[in-house]
């Protein structure tokens, strides 16, 4: 894992090829469990590699700081929980594709929302180019929300044609940097 900033200033990290395994062998369990259930966005391998990639980039984040986690992620069945405890707060890792970001990142089902506040008390925004074929993945932390400001977001339908969903969305601005949820990044 490397880490550097971007030039706007986001931290991004970079998975190896063993951190990449790992991601793909718990997306192919999660997906193998929700594969052919409806939900609230599409169960594809993707989406599954995503969510995985910016997991295991946050909880590596929190790790070479030095930072004691617990990684609940890595148990794919359970989903009732949040993704990583860190010092009391039970963090909650959002991750899109990156050429999506700008039209459908940053969102929260509404209906969603509920059972997400009831396991998290954060939420932690990224990117990825993740795709199975790379040596090499990106993770952008791009932000992070206490999950009480969500229902305080815009409500709309975002998505493609056909298959929108009603969500909270975030303006870029309203995102927190991550050096004030994790001091020790800004030093």
């Amino acid at each position: 894992m490397k880490i550097e900033r971007s030039d706007e200033g986001f931290l991004c990290i970079y998975l190896d090829k063993a951190t990449i395994e790992q991601c793909i062998h718990l997306a192919e369990k999660t997906l193998s469990r929700y594969g052919s259930k409806k939900g609230y966005y599409r169960n594809l391998q993707t989406s599954h590699l995503l969510g995985r990639a910016g997991e295991y980039a946050v909880a590596l984040l929190l790790e070479n700081l030095g930072e004691s986690i617990d990684r609940l992620f890595e148990d794919s069945e359970n989903d009732a929980s949040a993704d990583i405890i860190w010092r009391e707060k039970k963090l909650d890792v959002k991750t899109w594709n990156e050429n999506f970001w700008d039209l459908w990142g940053r969102c929260i089902s509404v209906n969603q929302y509920p059972a997400l506040a009831k396991k998290a008390t954060h939420i932690i925004w990224c990117t990825s180019n993740a795709k199975v074929e790379m040596d090499e993945w990106k993770v952008v932390i791009r932000g992070w929300n206490n999950v009480s400001d969500i229902s305080g977001f815009q409500k709309l339908w975002t998505g493609p044609e056909g298959k929108k969903v009603y969500n909270f969305q975030a303006l870029e601005s309203q995102l927190l940097q991550i050096q004030k949820l994790v001091p020790k990044l800004g030093e």
